[in-house]
């Protein structure tokens, strides 16, 4: 198995998370909302750490997806988006 296209993977799905934080944390921002914009900020910025440094690791992958890495990669980002 491929692991480092894996990570890359991962890393790709944590940023889409992080992105699709922004909106609710432009709402708390909107309705001056502090705990919830404490909330949004930390989580953001803890997925984005996450994906950067398993991007900054995984970068130089090869390119091309298997049968199991597929399955694993769907699996996984079920598991992270939830």
């Amino acid at each position: 198995m491929n692991y480092k296209m894996m990570g890359r993977f991962i890393a790709q799905t944590l940023f889409v998370e992080a992105i699709f934080m922004l909106p609710a944390l432009a709402i708390s921002l909107a309705l001056g909302e502090q705990m919830s914009i404490l909330g949004f900020c930390v989580s953001v910025g803890i997925i984005g750490l996450i994906a950067g440094l398993l991007w900054l690791f995984c970068r130089k992958a090869p390119h091309g997806m298997g049968p199991r890495e597929g399955l694993v990669c769907a699996a996984s980002s079920w598991v992270i988006m939830s």
